[in-house]
């Protein structure tokens, strides 16, 4: 059993922390209480909000919760509604980002912990059966600060009726004994889908899209450099035997990679939901997180990516040149 000893940060961060260790010295920082809190959690369950809420000794907190809540996490019972239900009691924000697998809290953007442990009954140690956790605490950066509350930007935040909507869907969906949890329905889905509002160039598509296509279908290509990126990025195979079975793989993986998302986005925030080249340059400018910023003339091959993306395989875009000027278009204005 760990002790109850105090951990102050001494240098740049905490020796290594245990699942208790990591446990009591975050509740030794939730104790004060803070003004302002970010608990950053995969999963996130009733008793871990509960825990949480007497370790802030029920304090009136800025409070932002982001889990995951995918489908299987909810049916498994890996996070539950209760939860959400308790922290929105509690006055406290409840987000949701799908591909979140991060485990951090922030405390008055003072201070940090960042470790393995979900906000769970077994994460925190507050059942028998707990996990063997890891994690450290420092002193959080500006930088540190930025990145974390960079998650809200792209997370959903849980409103009461969505939660109602969810809820009934996983009480319904329960009662089926299925061997594997069916998926959320496009109702759902769609009020929990994100748009990223921060890129970096490696989220980007290194290669122009025919180029793409041409080297996964040539027999003797070797997979190195950009097409690794890409190949990569997408979670595509290295070759493929018919330009056909390339192009269909890539569409499938295309539709829901952080890059596209942002850009059927940008195009559809726009009057008319059109923009030129010039604008989009400027927009991803703006949302690279790279530091240093890549230059304009490097953001511009980028854009020059995205556009060959959607001349090629659509994807919710329609790319032209209207007086020689190149444009993207959402298909149907919608």
């Amino acid at each position: 059993m760990e002790g109850r000893a105090p951990l102050p940060v001494q240098g740049p961060r905490t020796a290594l922390l245990g699942t208790e260790a990591l446990r009591n010295h975050l509740g030794d920082l939730l104790a004060r209480p803070p003004a302002r809190l970010l608990i950053v959690s995969a999963y996130v369950t009733r008793i871990g909000v509960e825990w949480l809420s007497e370790a802030t000794r029920d304090a009136a907190i800025d409070c932002d919760i982001v889990a995951r809540w995918s489908s299987g996490d909810l049916l498994s019972g890996a996070s539950d509604i209760e939860g959400c239900r308790l922290a929105m009691a509690r006055g406290w924000r409840f987000h949701v980002l799908p591909d979140l697998h991060a485990k951090v809290t922030l405390v008055d953007e003072t201070d940090i912990v960042v470790g393995s442990a979900n906000l769970t009954g077994a994460g925190m140690s507050l059942v028998p059966a707990y996990n063997r956790e890891f994690g450290l605490a420092a002193k959080a950066s500006p930088e540190d600060v930025l990145a974390c509350r960079g998650l809200l930007d792209d997370a959903v935040l849980v409103t009461q009726p969505l939660l109602e909507e969810i809820a009934a869907w996983v009480a319904d969906n329960r009662k089926k004994e299925l061997q594997k949890g069916p998926a959320f329905p496009d109702v759902i889905s769609v009020q929990l889908a994100t748009v990223p509002t921060r890129l970096f160039t490696a989220e980007l598509p290194w290669l122009a899209a025919p180029e793409l296509v041409a080297r996964l279908t040539e027999p003797d290509q070797r997979v190195s450099g950009s097409l690794r990126h890409d190949v990569r990025l997408l979670g595509l195979e290295p070759r493929y035997a018919t330009r056909e079975d390339a192009v269909a793989t890539i569409v499938s993986h295309l539709v829901s990679s952080r890059f596209w998302r942002w850009l059927v986005n940008a195009v559809r925030s726009q009057p008319d939901h059109e923009i030129r080249y010039g604008a989009i340059t400027s927009l991803l400018h703006g949302a690279l997180c790279d530091d240093p910023r890549p230059y304009r003339q490097d953001v511009k091959a980028l854009v020059s990516n995205l556009y060959s993306y959607a001349e090629m395989f659509g994807c919710g875009l329609k790319a032209d040149r209207p007086n020689y000027s190149q444009r993207l278009a959402v298909v149907g204005g919608a």
